[in-house]
């Protein structure tokens, strides 16, 4: 188990292995259709980031690479269609953060949080537009800075990574 994730119960810390297949979902089908592209390349970015991040994340997303698939497809099957109420019951779930994300050590969490909001951009940036400019729909903005999941301060001794 990943070390941040120590004091948080089984459930939520499946929540936050959930996180990413669900911002997936969330973003890419924001518009009223799942865009395939767009998840085609949140899977990609999701195993990138098995060596391609803050170091400090790789191993969370070394789990969220194994699970990509069945998650994404247990949601996909499980949740609702219609974009609007998908993007209501996806946005209370990923509130359900919070109080894990409080419970972390800040650092971590820090991190954590930073690369959720990375990775909606990346997906959301992944299709339509004209040559990548304008990519980003007005419904995907509506969602892209996950505001249900509550801004993490930046720990005051905190350090870039060299990547």
């Amino acid at each position: 188990m990943i070390q941040a994730f120590e004091h948080l119960t089984a459930a939520e810390v499946q929540e936050m292995y959930d996180a990413i297949p669900l911002i997936t979902i969330l973003i890419a089908g924001a518009d009223g259709k799942i865009d395939i592209n767009e998840v085609n390349w949140a899977r990609k970015v999701a195993h990138i980031r098995t060596y391609a991040t803050d170091k400090v994340l790789f191993d969370y997303y070394q789990e969220v690479d194994k699970h990509f698939d069945e998650r994404y497809t247990h949601f996909i099957n499980t949740l609702p269609s219609d974009a609007q109420t998908r993007g209501e019951s996806i946005s209370l779930t990923l509130s359900h953060l919070n109080r894990p994300f409080e419970r972390m050590d800040p650092h971590y969490a820090y991190h954590l949080w930073r690369s959720f909001r990375s990775f909606a951009k990346q997906v959301a940036k992944s299709s339509g537009g004209f040559f990548s400019f304008f990519s980003i729909s007005k419904h995907e903005e509506k969602w892209l800075d996950l505001s249900m999941i509550k801004a993490i301060a930046r720990p005051v001794d905190f350090e870039e990574e060299e990547e």
